[in-house]
């Protein structure tokens, strides 16, 4: 089981979170252009900074060689309560009926299957890292995408985005242009 990245030291606001999409896009010898997604959700970059004076370095680089750099990947609860919509949750698999959501105290919450809002029972907390999760009655049809609105913490599955710092480098970065995380897809 993957571990939970500190809440503590807290990370300044606002914390930047960069969406990348990935797109396939060919061009012809007429000037015309073809795309294609190749994803269908984002992948997130996440920017974490930090209060010089305020700041126990100690548990964030701690916690940083724990999961030997990039190689161990964790989960981060963002501090802030916000509004998401059409979050990826899980593709259905005509079997598995519990989901747990990219959500952590969770309210306002809305699931959809390809689109569809569906009913739903929802256990706040008891998924992995503190999720909130759903289950299905019926277990949602093989290769349907579902996804959910809700207002509460987004909860990222991520890695460190560097593999290589010296203690010095790891508090400048805190300080300065911040800590990387890379989301990644479970």
């Amino acid at each position: 089981m993957a571990e939970t990245y500190p809440s503590t030291p807290a990370p300044i606001r606002p914390i930047s979170v960069e969406q990348e999409f990935k797109t396939l896009v060919s061009q012809f010898e007429s000037g015309k252009e073809f795309r294609r997604k190749i994803w269908s959700y984002p992948l997130r970059t996440i920017t974490l900074n930090y209060r010089t004076r305020q700041t126990n370095t100690a548990v964030l680089w701690n916690f940083y060689n724990a999961r030997s750099g990039m190689f161990e990947p964790f989960w981060l609860v963002m501090p802030e309560v916000l509004s998401h919509t059409n979050e990826y949750v899980d593709k259905g698999n005509n079997s598995t009926t519990a989901f747990d959501l990219p959500a952590v105290a969770s309210s306002n919450v809305v699931v959809y299957i390809s689109g569809t809002p569906a009913n739903v029972t929802i256990s706040v907390g008891t998924g992995q890292a503190a999720a909130d999760r759903i289950t299905f009655a019926t277990a949602p049809g093989n290769n349907t995408t579902i996804t959910v609105d809700f207002y509460g913490k987004q909860r990222f599955y991520g890695r460190f985005a560097e593999d290589k710092y010296s203690k010095e480098q790891f508090e400048y970065k805190l300080y300065h242009s911040g800590l990387t995380i890379r989301e990644i897809k479970v």
